[in-house]
């Protein structure tokens, strides 16, 4: 006596779930019951066991990589469980779709890559530029800079002469004078201005 003798006496809804070409058990498929929110799945062996009431039933059995399918109008008795088995076809990738996923991914790439190379050319741009206006800045720096300096040597060049012009000018407008002192030394000789007065040593 084991479960499955069990399960046969309780009524509700138990069966199989098999690939179609390989007739292989599918596991791990969804047995959906129509108006009845709780689901239950194929174990390893693609059995299953769904408790109902007495009525008919619509159910859908879903597997990923594989078609779903639809059986309506199954009765479930109040002396046993229902059997039903369910053959699922596997899902076919056709050949316009994997070119058309391909070329959609070749478009995304060159785009991809497109947008990369402008982005790079972009900066590029923008450092040459700014390395062209900080080259000019310094150009011009260093043009003027020593053009200042040339114009304060320059001025003291002229406050030079401006003084040794001076100075001559004094020296020309000075007259000597002899010295009246008694000890026999040499005259000394004062500078003076152009005012007649005398200056004694």
């Amino acid at each position: 006596f084991d479960l499955f003798s069990a399960i046969k006496v309780v009524h509700g809804l138990r069966g199989f779930v098999f690939d179609l070409q390989t007739k292989a058990p599918v596991s791990g498929a969804v047995i959906h019951v129509h108006g009845i929110n709780h689901n239950v799945t194929t174990y390893r062996d693609g059995d299953f066991f769904r408790l109902l009431s007495p009525g008919k039933y619509d159910i859908t059995v879903e597997r990923l990589g594989y078609e779903s399918e639809t059986r309506a109008n199954i009765f479930v008795t109040d002396q046993s469980s229902t059997y039903i088995e369910f053959k699922l076809k596997r899902v076919i990738i056709n050949e316009d779709d994997k070119i058309s996923s391909t070329g959609f991914y070749n478009k995304l790439r060159a785009i991809t890559q497109h947008s990369t190379f402008r982005f790079i050319s972009m900066m590029i741009i923008s450092i040459v530029a700014l390395s062209t206006v900080i080259l000019g800045m310094i150009t011009l720096y260093l043009r003027f800079r020593p053009q200042r300096y040339q114009l304060l040597a320059q001025d003291e060049d002229n406050a030079l002469l401006s003084q040794r012009a001076k100075r001559h000018k004094t020296v020309k407008n000075t007259h000597a004078m002899p010295s009246d002192s008694e000890d026999g030394d040499e005259d000394e000789i004062l500078c003076t201005s152009n005012s007649n007065t005398p200056m004694i040593a």
